[in-house]
């Protein structure tokens, strides 16, 4: 039996600015996003949200898109899966950290006005394949 892969599709913020480098040949943006999760609301009191941060990552011209276009605080709706490296560190410790690899997006807000984008599938390509 053959299971797909998880894929996380939700609202987040952009909180840090997008960083750009080449890996391999392959422009690899990287950025932290916030989703607001909703912990409190009994109607009467002002709603309350706990901010859940997470490390994301896209490559190719979804990489060169976001870097030119959606700086810290830009609001996207994003698809992304889950991956983990994993590395041992100089004294023999395992170490590992989970990242989201973007396949779709969308921006919700642009920064400095003006209407939305439209839907950016950037799902890889043969000709993009993952530096990783």
């Amino acid at each position: 039996e053959k299971f797909s892969m998880l894929t996380a599709y939700g609202e987040i913020r952009i909180v840090t600015e997008p960083i750009i480098e080449d890996v391999k040949g392959t422009s690899v943006v990287k950025f932290r996003g916030s989703s607001s999760e909703l912990v409190k609301s009994d109607g009467a009191s002002p709603k309350q949200y706990h901010n859940h941060y997470f490390d994301f990552v896209a490559w190719g011209s979804a990489a060169n898109y976001i870097k030119d276009n959606c700086p810290k605080g830009t609001d996207l709706f994003v698809g992304a899966v889950p991956r983990e490296n994993k590395w041992t560190t100089e004294d023999g410790k395992s170490r590992s950290k989970t990242f989201f690899r973007l396949q779709k997006f969308r921006v919700l807000m642009p920064i400095g006005g003006g209407s939305a984008s439209s839907e950016v599938d950037i799902t890889a390509s043969p000709e993009e394949e993952s530096p990783f």
